[in-house]
């Protein structure tokens, strides 16, 4: 669960600021707590209207609605039950919605016409459009999510023992803890008011869209838990990147994607077009994005409801047994890697078809997937926008160094070294900035500095073309090194084959 913010040095250094501004007006005072005011995204719309009007349309603001609101959205009710003792619907949006009842406690039983009480049917599944069980028949069960469902979430630490309802939503016993703002607003993720952090890390994401421990991806019932998406990026192809690598915040669902998988992945692409699954409408997510993670309802035994960010397929026998013996977790291998089996990435079309037929027309699917080789190795560049820049590449199978010929803030000539394995057509590399030794015969290598610098992660898609994702640590970008992500092209021709 989310820990409630504390003031950043940006925030103390602008309460700083109001104080001045106090001093010294120069128009209407403006109290320095007003600065830290959770005010609606509504608020934020004056000046960013373009992704307040996209962000109406994502499930975030909807996490946590009042009964009427939810009415609005075409939600039913448990039977037996209105608005007059529902208080608050969680969800709703795109995979279920679950019912708060007058006391805030979760809505566990329903009654039929008769007066009747059924223990369950008290969770709305919106992919399957049925009623399911949720803790059926469990009275008493409190609300304490609202560090990922509400903005301004602040906890009741000792809800059982304080006997105080000043510290639940609307002195409700069952919130155990108050709220500012239904649903994630603006402010969640920005912070109230004038904060307006920015922070487009992995770790700020995964404060909400993960389970502990972030190196285990939890199953259960024969599927992926949900909310795990950092979970499951680490344990792909892709953990070096980032969630905006691919994702706007500001966006919902699929709609948010600001990069596809052709960008990157192009010959892969190629090998599919004019495919008979192409042609049928089959889309890359289909097969590497299956829905094996549930968070309402199955649609089937090899289709649940939210679409895992594992990536990659698993074709060997070895790899059909997805999730350990208890099958408490997915399996990974000995560098931490999963593989979603062909029942989740294939059966969803292909459900008349056997294990064995699905793993063997699975394997090469794409025949001609671009790997790393050594005749990668040679000068690259990032054309002549970037003219004066370059790169030196040293690739094999099993390794590869990059050296960038850069400049840092300053102007100053920069050099950074990287390191890494390649996997497939992809390298993740370490980085760092080498300095301290001075040019001539004097040369001491005692004398080199090698400071951490952050990751580049390279993506090729052929022995010419590739991009390369710079991502610079916290100290690297306090001393001016900004990430971005820059196409590469060849500049000199390799002695060596591409296929060498």
């Amino acid at each position: 669960m989310a820990e409630p913010r504390t003031l950043s040095q940006f925030q103390h250094r602008l309460l700083a600021t109001a104080a001045l501004l106090l001093a010294f007006p120069m128009g209407p005072a403006l109290a320095a707590d007003d600065f830290f005011d959770y005010k609606g995204s509504a608020w934020c719309a004056d000046c960013h209207i373009d992704k307040y009007s996209s962000w109406l349309g994502t499930g975030h603001g909807k996490m946590v609605t009042t009964c009427e609101e939810s009415l609005a959205r075409s939600l039913p009710l448990p039977a037996g039950h209105t608005c007059d003792d529902i208080s608050y619907v969680i969800g709703g949006h795109g995979w279920k919605a679950r019912y708060l009842d007058e006391n805030g406690y979760f809505v566990t039983s329903v009654q039929d016409r008769n007066g009747n009480v059924t223990e369950g049917m008290n969770q709305w599944n919106l992919g399957t459009e049925r009623w399911s069980d949720y803790h059926a028949g469990e009275e008493g069960k409190p609300y304490d999510c609202g560090a990922c469902h509400t903005t301004g979430w602040k906890a009741d630490k000792d809800p059982d023992t304080d006997g105080d309802l000043s510290d639940n939503q609307d002195g409700r016993p069952g919130i155990h803890g108050t709220f500012a703002l239904g649903g994630v607003q603006c402010e969640a993720c920005h912070g109230p008011g004038y904060t307006m952090e920015v922070d487009e890390t992995t770790a700020f994401c995964a404060t909400c869209h993960s389970r502990e421990p972030a190196n285990k991806v939890q199953a259960s019932d024969g599927y992926v838990r949900h909310q795990q998406q950092y979970n499951e990026l680490l344990t792909s192809p892709h953990s070096r990147r980032t969630c905006i690598t691919c994702h706007n915040p500001h966006e919902s669902g699929e709609g948010s994607l600001n990069r596809t998988c052709q960008d990157c992945h192009s010959t892969q692409a190629s090998s599919y077009e004019g495919t008979k699954m192409q042609a049928a409408g089959v889309d890359c997510v289909d097969c590497h994005m299956p829905r094996a993670s549930k968070s309402g309802e199955p649609i089937s035994p090899n289709e649940a409801d939210v679409r895992t960010h594992i990536f990659r397929i698993g074709t060997a026998a070895e790899d059909q047994d997805m999730f350990t013996e208890d099958g408490a977790f997915v399996r990974v291998d000995d560098n931490g890697k999963a593989r979603v089996n062909v029942d989740f990435a294939c059966k969803s079309c292909h459900g008349g078809q056997s294990t064995d037929w699905l793993m063997a027309n699975a394997t090469d699917f794409h025949n001609q997937e671009f790997k790393i080789t050594g005749g990668m190795s040679g000068t690259w560049w990032a054309g002549s926008d970037r003219d004066g820049e370059g790169w030196l590449l040293d690739a094999a199978a099993n390794a590869f160094v990059a050296a960038m010929f850069t400049y840092d803030a300053a102007g100053n000539q920069a050099w950074l070294l990287g390191v890494g394995a390649p996997e497939g057509d992809m390298v993740a590399t370490s980085v760092e900035i080498t300095e301290g030794p001075a040019f001539g015969s004097g040369f001491d290598p005692n004398d080199v500095v090698r400071t951490p610098w952050g990751t580049a992660n390279f993506l090729f898609v052929s022995c010419t073309e590739g991009t390369v994702e710079l991502q610079p640590n916290a100290e690297m970008q306090a001393r001016g090194f900004e990430a971005m992500t820059v196409n590469l092209s060849r500049l000199t021709e390799s002695a060596v084959s591409c296929s060498d």
